[in-house]
């Protein structure tokens, strides 16, 4: 470019230099479509969105550290200094009243905490003042004081009404519960007496709200136990019918530690175990026979599978023990006869 054209692109990249985009922008787009510098100055345009997005981005980031550091003076000085070179930037108006919004938030929160300090003093002052007053009823000053304090009271008191309110329209219930409370103490008029009573009655109606769900997810679980015991009861019958006692001893097992019992439970487990010690005192003698005839693998075979239902049953383990010993002396045995 020559001449107004090197003028112009001095100009804008001043303005990018001083981080003035506005400016700059500005400057762009005030070349017309018919100027021969407009398809260089729109590639600038280009340039200098892309440079204002990355001054967004930092802006935004550093505020929110601000924030973190709860230094809000730096968070408000550094958006009223952007806004002076970006005026017209969306992003940065709508992170500035986020901002302004979590500020407010943050002031009322803080104010209540000073109001409820203040009444709680009052509350207190008031006290040893009528304290004084019954041990010194001459004493005017006291009594001044207490007319003094007094008032001051009412006026806290309908002053943290407001905020007691406000909690109570949010569902803080254990803000407006305190809040009113101390409103009420403070002053014991009709107002502060209704709203406590409204804060009352809602947490009576919240914790009747939830002993309702409370009882009906109850209830469905209840219902959902009692169709397995039902559905388990079924299985365990059909694997007795089976003579499949190990699968039979799991299904029992889940049964007793189901959440409803079902009404057969006791007497199905009862005949369940007199049938086991059928089963197992007829597996320990087929064993044994097997034993006798020297078929060592099928003996141990079935004693296993009797520890398996019964693990501590003292004579499947001796004779277990003993055919391990057998099976294992005549494994050296062969081993010797092939050498």
């Amino acid at each position: 470019m020559k001449g107004g054209g090197e003028n112009l692109e001095g100009r804008i990249d001043r303005w990018v230099n001083e981080k003035e985009y506005e400016k700059a922008l500005a400057e762009i787009d005030a070349v017309d479509v018919s100027d021969a510098r407009y398809k260089n100055v729109q590639l600038k345009r280009r340039e200098v969105l892309v440079l204002v997005k990355k001054y967004e981005q930092e802006l935004v980031k550093s505020g929110m550290e601000d924030m973190r550091r709860n230094d809000w003076g730096a968070v408000l000085d550094r958006y009223d200094a952007a806004f002076k070179k970006l005026p017209a930037s969306a992003r940065l108006r709508t992170e500035y009243n986020n901002i302004v919004i979590k500020q407010k938030i943050i002031i009322h929160k803080a104010e209540q905490k000073v109001l409820f300090a203040k009444g709680e003093m009052l509350e207190k002052e008031i006290t040893y003042n009528q304290e004084l007053s019954q041990v010194d009823p001459r004493n005017l000053s006291i009594k001044k004081i207490l007319e003094i304090k007094s008032k001051e009271a009412r006026n806290t008191s309908l002053e943290l009404l407001i905020f007691a309110e406000a909690a109570l329209d949010k569902g803080d219930l254990k803000r407006a519960k305190n809040i009113s409370g101390l409103a009420y103490r403070l002053d014991p008029s009709k107002k502060s007496a209704e709203l406590k009573a409204k804060v009352s009655a809602s947490i009576k109606s919240r914790a009747e709200r939830k002993r309702a769900v409370a009882k009906n997810a109850q209830r469905k679980k209840t219902k959902k136990a009692k169709q397995r015991a039902y559905t388990l009861m079924s299985k365990l019958n059909g694997l007795m019918s089976d003579k499949n006692y190990m699968g039979a001893t799991q299904v029992l097992k889940t049964l007793k530690t189901n959440a409803w019992k079902h009404p057969e439970l006791a007497e199905k487990e009862a005949s369940f175990h007199l049938e086991l010690l059928d089963h197992v005192d007829h597996q320990i003698k087929l064993g044994y026979g097997f034993y006798k005839r020297e078929n060592y693998k099928r003996a141990l075979d079935i004693w296993e599978g009797v520890l398996g239902l019964q693990p501590n049953h003292k004579q499947a383990k001796e004779y277990v023990e003993r055919v391990k010993k057998v099976i294992k002396k005549l494994a050296v045995l062969q081993s010797k006869s092939a050498a």
